[in-house]
């Protein structure tokens, strides 16, 4: 579990390194979907971790994580045209 937790750790931690060679590459502070990729599968996987070594609050602290994650995963989703409109809308329902 140490390795997973240390691959979900590098995953994540590392996406800010992403998101400044974007920007500095964009000449300009942008965060790249790349970013929001990396944020929930990290997240994911250190979640996974936490539960499995028995952390509450590591298991606490990724579970709330992934809600602003994934609402801007349905941002660059939309945005690519890769969501549907209904499927667009009924994420807003479930939203709230």
């Amino acid at each position: 579990w140490i390795v997973f937790g240390a691959i979900g750790g590098f995953l994540f931690y590392s996406r800010f390194y992403v998101q400044w060679a974007y920007s500095e590459w964009r000449g300009r502070s942008e965060v790249p979907p790349l970013f929001w990729y990396q944020s929930a599968l990290g997240s994911v996987a250190l979640l996974v971790y936490a539960v499995a070594v028995q952390s509450p609050l590591g298991a606490l602290s990724q579970s709330i994580n992934i809600l602003p994650y994934s609402r801007n995963m349905i941002f660059v989703w939309r945005d690519q045209g890769r969501l549907s409109r209904g499927l667009y809308l009924g994420t807003h329902i479930v939203a709230g």
